[in-house]
């Protein structure tokens, strides 16, 4: 069974535009970064810090691993990374 045609394209459209913009993408790895942090500052304890780490890092390492080579769930698991990376990083420094 595969995906209806009308679920597909869209999925490819932004593999194309992902792919015409590879050269761009890592310019979002401080956003990820960045986003991390922010979030440190929204959550209000260790654990829940822990906890986020812990879940960015899961569905990171799980779209990597999922992603069957696509530009976009690579993309998402590494901003996910990025985000757990940035948590860890404000933790340290605070």
């Amino acid at each position: 069974m595969g995906v209806p045609p009308w679920m597909a394209e869209p999925g490819r459209a932004i593999e194309r535009w992902l792919e015409a913009e590879r050269d761009q993408l890592i310019t979002w790895l401080p956003v990820g970064l960045g986003g991390g942090i922010a979030l440190w500052f929204v959550l209000p304890d260790p654990v829940a810090w822990g906890t986020a780490i812990l879940l960015l890092a899961a569905g990171g390492l799980a779209g990597l691993a999922a992603g069957r080579g696509g530009r976009a769930a690579r993309m998402l698991a590494i901003g996910a990374i990025a985000a757990a990376l940035g948590i860890g990083l404000i933790w340290v420094r605070s």
